[in-house]
């Protein structure tokens, strides 16, 4: 959704939002134009989109439908921590170069249950779960990235930021 969600129960006096409906002929020509409209409305110009190592680099992806999207494979016993750098291990030994790994809704403390396909549960805090990377996100980037400056580049998952979050209750916002 792209509106206030259910659970708030006051919203302050002169708060606003601002939505953009785009259309276009096709998926991509729609999303191009969508794209232009907002960089418009920003004053923004468009950046070249292969400078992103997300873009321009074959990634290794944890999320829904992958195989490692809430499991560790067939051994139970090992957490993320250990099973992730095998799984990079013996590609980099068939020549499949990771240049940026994606981890889902799985790392993070949530307020609530997960459900078959890893739906349900929002944020608390954008952490690492001790129980997955007990070395915490630095130290599973460097394992992952072992050689590169600053480890691994990743792409974090984060579905949504729940009421009971960590950072609602302990920082200011404006």
């Amino acid at each position: 959704g792209a509106g206030v969600k259910a659970r708030v129960e006051l919203t302050p006096a002169g708060w606003t939002q601002k939505y953009l409906l785009s259309a276009g002929k096709g998926i991509r020509s729609g999303m191009l134009a969508w794209g232009d409209r907002v960089l418009k409305f920003t004053n923004k110009s468009r950046a070249d989109m292969y400078l992103d190592q997300t873009h321009s680099t074959i990634g290794f992806w944890t999320d829904n439908g992958g195989y490692y999207h809430y499991s560790t494979g067939t051994n139970k016993s090992v957490i993320y921590e250990e099973v992730l750098p095998e799984v990079k291990a013996y590609h980099d030994s068939i020549g499949v170069p990771f240049g940026h790994w994606q981890f889902d809704s799985w790392f993070y403390p949530k307020d609530g249950g997960v459900g078959p396909g890893g739906g349900g549960g929002a944020v608390t805090n954008w952490t690492a779960l001790p129980s997955v990377f007990p070395s915490g996100m630095a130290g599973i980037q460097e394992k992952l990235g072992a050689g590169m400056e600053g480890g691994m580049p990743t792409v974090m998952h984060n579905r949504q930021w729940s009421t009971q979050s960590d950072y609602i209750h302990n920082l200011t916002f404006e």
